[in-house]
């Protein structure tokens, strides 16, 4: 569902009367962030994102690939050393704790994770001693109540005594939730066409063509009949087309928004040929309008519209000539 995401880097140091911490949110590079230190847990593949774009990103339930983000506690100044780190990320049921840690010597310390806010109607906590000194685990959360996209978990970790006395933290970052993605409400691929105005100086036309799952190139063709004046006016997605070129099989041609659109008068006839070629992603589409003058007193004002591949193939079924009611 998501590639190329970074996770806004962050720390926080703070000092306690038994030992000093520091709170790091660990980078990651556009390349994508493999967490290591919980490989042999199965999120080797999950990616960091800026918790402040929870809104640009989603999780496709079929497909789903997980934010990450990682804090990390560390104590490395006296005669002891302790690295205890922690990575979470949700799906659409629950919130994942991965953790991790290494120590010369934890005497008896306990780790405690608390979790508040979005999806949980009371406080969670987890805890688990560090008896060794390595390891690793997992915890899932499952949501206790309605939580949504960019909804936020607040987290909080510390480390405790044999005695439940507190050592050291709590130190605290908060996550944003991702929501899912929204459904495609294209089938997979549709073409249709309208006409808007049937007025002589200023007829108009609407064909739009979607695909469900992408198409890495199409060809939109069709005819305006009884065509006067000069170039028609057409609009890709709102935008205005620029007709500064001539094609070597002499089109007049333009681009906008990575499509190329074409239009001239076939042989001797009155009637005008467009053209729009480019590529759609999935669950994309493209809207063509097209505003031109004409002669043309009767009901049908275009001829019939195809939208085919590059071998010539239909992909979908073709429009026939509009006509004013």
């Amino acid at each position: 569902m998501i590639s190329g995401l970074l996770l806004a880097s962050c720390s926080q140091l703070a000092t306690y009367e038994n030992e000093d911490l520091m709170l790091e949110q660990t980078s990651a590079d556009k390349a994508g962030f493999k967490l290591s230190p919980f490989g042999s847990n199965g999120y080797e593949n999950a990616r960091a994102y800026a918790s402040t774009d929870c809104i640009n990103f989603c999780i496709d339930p079929t497909n789903p690939e997980y934010s990450v983000q990682t804090s990390t506690i560390s104590n490395n100044s006296g005669p002891q050393t302790r690295v205890f780190s922690y990575s979470v990320y949700n799906t659409l049921s629950g919130f994942v704790l991965a953790w991790n840690y290494s120590a010369s010597n934890n005497a008896g310390r306990k780790l405690k994770i608390s979790l508040s806010g979005a999806g949980f109607a009371t406080p969670k906590t987890y805890t688990t001693p560090l008896v060794q000194t390595s390891g690793n685990g997992t915890n899932t959360f499952s949501f206790d109540a309605s939580w949504g996209s960019c909804g936020i978990v607040n987290i909080s970790a510390e480390i405790l005594d044999e005695f439940n006395v507190l050592v050291s933290g709590p130190v605290s970052t908060n996550y944003n939730l991702i929501g899912e993605c929204g459904g495609c409400d294209i089938d997979n691929n549709e073409f249709s066409g309208i006409a808007i105005s049937c007025a002589q100086d200023g007829r108009e036309a609407v064909y739009t063509f979607g695909s469900e799952d992408g198409v890495d190139y199409f060809k939109m063709q069709g005819g305006l009949t009884n065509f006067t004046g000069g170039n028609a006016s057409v609009y890709i997605n709102g935008d205005l087309v620029d007709f500064n070129t001539t094609s070597v099989d002499g089109w007049a041609t333009g681009t906008v928004g990575g499509f190329t659109v074409g239009q001239r008068n076939p042989g001797g006839s009155s009637n005008r040929n467009i053209r729009v070629e480019g590529g759609l992603g999935s669950c994309e589409e493209v809207e063509v309008k097209i505003v031109w003058n004409s002669s043309n007193s009767g009901g049908t004002i275009t001829g019939g519209w195809t939208v085919k591949d590059e071998v010539g193939e239909d992909l979908a079924p073709p429009v026939a000539g509009l006509t004013c009611s």
